[in-house]
C-alpha cells in the first residue's frame, strides 16, 4: 500500500465506516412500534414513503435496491389472499436470500432475486390466478390424468387472457361426440356470444383432434374420444371480456387495408361458428380467431385471410390450425418475401381439407414485425444437432408477454425424440405447474403433424414428426 500519510489516513477512515455500516446492517432491530409500508404487487411494485429513496428503474420495472433489504427489511406477508411486500419488518439480507423465486399461488406475488451485479431486488408481478379444473371447475365428462403430469387448470393473467394447460382423460369411459368435458368459471369464459365457440387443436394420445369452447363456458368435444385417451390442454390461449379487446370482422374479399378474405375463403356456416375477426394488441400481436370454409380445393400456399402491410408477421411463421373434420391442420403466415409464400395467412398442402370443408384457426397470435416484446435468444440454442432453418424464418427465441411465454423458430436436422433445446430457468414451467411431466402439443413437421414436449427442468423435445423442418411457432404457455 503506497501513498501520502493524509491519503491513507483518509482510507483507513473510509474502511472503518464501511465496516461499522456492515455492523450496523447486521445488527438492525426494527423500532418498537413499526410503521409499516406496505407495497401492493398487482403489476409493478408501487413504492412509497421512505423508501422511494432507494427505488429505481430495471428493465421497466420498479424495484428496491439491496440497501432497502437491509436497511428495511421484507417480509411476505398475505392478508384475505392478497400478498403484500411489509418494510421495517428486521429481516436480514440471509433471511432475504431465502425467498428467492416465492411461490405464491392466489392473488398477488412478488420476486426477490440478485441482479447480474449481486444486488438484490424486490420485483412486482403480475396478478395472475389460477383455478383447478377439479373442483373449482365442474368436470363432467373428464378427470385429471395422473402419472406426473399436472391436471387440468385454467389460469387468467392480470391483463384479461386466459390460458388452459394440463392433461385429462375420460372419466367413466368413452366420450361421445358432443359430450362437456368440463365448464369453465365465468372469469375464465371467451369473449364470444354464449352460444357461439371458438375450435382449438389439441393433442389427444398423439392424435390430432380438436375441443370447441363456448361463450358460456362449456367445453365439448365435437369428436368421439376413447376411454383410455387423454387430451392434452395445452396452448390454448384466448382474450376474456375482461382483456378488453376490440375485435373487428375479418373483410370482405378485395377490401384494403385490414384483413380480409381471398380466394374464396368465408365463414363457415355451421351453427354457433364463431365468425373470422382480429384484434390488434398493445403489444403488435395480431389475434385472428374463427371458423372459415371453401367451397372449392385451394390451391396451395395462396392466402385465407389477406393481411395488410402494418400486420404482417416479423418473419414467416408456421402454425397449427384444425383441418377439416377436427384433424391436424396448420397454415403459413408469411411476410410476402420476394421467392416465398404470398403476404398473409395460407393455406398449405398437408393441412386436411376437402371442398366445402373447414379451417379452424383457434386462436392464433401473430407477431407483426412492429411488436414490441423482448425477444431473446437462449445461450443454449440447440443440441442432439438440431439447428435453426434460417433464412426469413425465425431463429429458436422467445419472449414474455404478460405472464404467458411465447415461442417461435423453425428448427431442422436433429434427432427426433431427443432434446433440441433449453429454456432458461425463468421460462421453465414450475413443478408445481408440470408435475414430474410436462406439457405435450401437436406441432406442424414436415407438413405432417409432429409432438413438442416441454419439461420442468427447461428441456424442449421435438418428440415426434420429421427432422426436415419442425415449427415452434405460436406455442405459448404459463411462466410463474
Amino acid at each position: 500500500m503506497s501513498g501520502t500519510p493524509d491519503e491513507l489516513e483518509t482510507l483507513l477512515r473510509t474502511m472503518k465506516q464501511d465496516i461499522q455500516t456492515l455492523r450496523e446492517r447486521k445488527t438492525w432491530v426494527p423500532t418498537a412500534n413499526p410503521t409499516y409500508e406496505s407495497i401492493v404487487v398487482d403489476g409493478d411494485v408501487d413504492v412509497t414513503g421512505s423508501l422511494a429513496a432507494h427505488a429505481f428503474s430495471q428493465n421497466g420495472k420498479t424495484v428496491l435496491d439491496s440497501d432497502s433489504l437491509v436497511q428495511h427489511g421484507v417480509v411476505l406477508g398475505e392478508t384475505n389472499g392478497t400478498w403484500t411486500v411489509k418494510l421495517d419488518s428486521g429481516v436480514t439480507l440471509p433471511e432475504v436470500r431465502s425467498l428467492v423465486k416465492q411461490p405464491i399461488w392466489t392473488g398477488q406475488r412478488v420476486l426477490v432475486s440478485p441482479d447480474a451485479l449481486g444486488h438484490w431486488l424486490i420485483y412486482g408481478r403480475r396478478n395472475l390466478k389460477r383455478w383447478r379444473i377439479p373442483p373449482l371447475i365442474a368436470l363432467t365428462g373428464a378427470r385429471d390424468y395422473g402419472a406426473g403430469f399436472t391436471g387440468g387448470a385454467g389460469y387468467l393473467t392480470g391483463d384479461g387472457i386466459a390460458v388452459l394447460q394440463g392433461l385429462i382423460i375420460p372419466s367413466t369411459g368413452a366420450i361421445a361426440t358432443g359430450t362437456t368435458l368440463f365448464t369453465l368459471p365465468t372469469e375464465l369464459k371467451p369473449d364470444i356470444p354464449a352460444s357461439s365457440y371458438i375450435r382449438f387443436p389439441v393433442n389427444v394420445s398423439d392424435l390430432s383432434q380438436c375441443i370447441d369452447i363456448y361463450g358460456d363456458g362449456t367445453v365439448k368435444t365435437p369428436m368421439a374420444i376413447s376411454a383410455s385417451n387423454y387430451i392434452a390442454l395445452t396452448n390454448i390461449i384466448y382474450p376474456t371480456a375482461a382483456a378488453g379487446f376490440t375485435w373487428t370482422a375479418v373483410a370482405a374479399q378485395g377490401t384494403s387495408g385490414v384483413p380480409a378474405f381471398a380466394n374464396s375463403w368465408l365463414n363457415s356456416a355451421s351453427a354457433g361458428a364463431l365468425n373470422a375477426r382480429w384484434s390488434l394488441d398493445s403489444y403488435g400481436i395480431l389475434w385472428v380467431q374463427g371458423l372459415i370454409t371453401n367451397a372449392g380445393t385451394p390451391t396451395t400456399a395462396t392466402p385465407m385471410i389477406a393481411l395488410p402491410a402494418s400486420m404482417l408477421p416479423w418473419g414467416a411463421l408456421t402454425v397449427l390450425t384444425v383441418g377439416n373434420g377436427g384433424v391436424f391442420g396448420f397454415a403459413s403466415v408469411d411476410t410476402g418475401a420476394s421467392g416465398h409464400n404470398p403476404a398473409g395467412i395460407n393455406w398449405v398442402t398437408g393441412s386436411t381439407f376437402s371442398a366445402g370443408g373447414y379451417q379452424g384457426l383457434g386462436t392464433m397470435m401473430i407477431p407483426t414485425a412492429a411488436n414490441t416484446l423482448s425477444w431473446s435468444q437462449p445461450t443454449v440454442v440447440s443440441q442432439n444437432s438440431w439447428a435453426n432453418s434460417g433464412g426469413i424464418y425465425p431463429t429458436f427465441q422467445m419472449a414474455v408477454r404478460r405472464d404467458i411465454a411465447l415461442l417461435a423458430g423453425l428448427v431442422t436436422g436433429g434427432t427426433i425424440g431427443s432434446k433440441g433445446m433449453f429454456l432458461p430457468p425463468a421460462l421453465q414451467i414450475s413443478p408445481v405447474q408440470g408435475g414430474t411431466a410436462g406439457l405435450i402439443q401437436n406441432r406442424p413437421s414436415n407438413a405432417a403433424r409432429g409432438r413438442l414436449d416441454i419439461w420442468p427442468n427447461g428441456d424442449v423435445i421435438p418428440q415426434q414428426g420429421s427432422n426436415v423442418w419442425f415449427s415452434l411457432d405460436s406455442f405459448g404457455y404459463i411462466v410463474e
